[in-house]
């Protein structure tokens, strides 16, 4: 937001000061200070928003609350917020992105309420299914599209 801050330079201060003390301590080697920069993603119009995962290209994805606190996923890519959708149901979140932009994650299916794992490519969420039980969560995604995860299979 233009205050950029250094990060480090209170530490490697310590550091120096306690390296004055006592014998046979070193100080390190000085090194470059890194600056960062907080970008607001927004929020939808919603009352807030958590990013989850980020790729090398600064696409972020992760949830944000509608303001009548539904949970949904979006995607943020080249300074656009985008609503994932759904798989039917009202909630979805984004849990991983790769490095070509396809996301994983979680949304409520329509009829039974059931948590499904998706993959969001190309402006479409595609259901994975579960192996055999209600529920199944996508957490990570790979270059080539190969998702993982966790299923949950009721019990006998």
């Amino acid at each position: 937001m233009g205050n950029d801050t250094p990060v480090g330079a209170l530490i490697r201060s310590v550091v120096l000061i306690m390296a004055g003390f006592g014998s046979g301590i070193v100080a390190p080697p000085a090194c470059a200070v890194q600056y960062y920069t907080a970008t607001p993603l927004g929020t939808l119009g919603g009352i807030r928003s958590e990013g989850f995962g980020i790729n090398d290209s600064g696409e972020v994805i992760g949830v944000y609350v509608t303001s009548v606190g539904i949970t949904r996923g979006f995607l943020y890519s080249r300074g656009v917020m985008r609503d994932l959708g759904t798989l039917g149901g009202d909630t979805s979140s984004g849990h991983g992105i790769n490095t070509v932009g396809q996301v994983t994650g979680t949304s409520f299916t329509v009829g039974n309420g059931a948590l499904h794992a998706f993959v969001y490519s190309g402006g479409a969420m595609t259901d994975l299914g579960t192996l055999g039980g209600p529920n199944s969560f996508g957490e990570g995604i790979n270059a080539s599209g190969q998702v993982t995860g966790y299923s949950i299979r009721r019990s006998h």
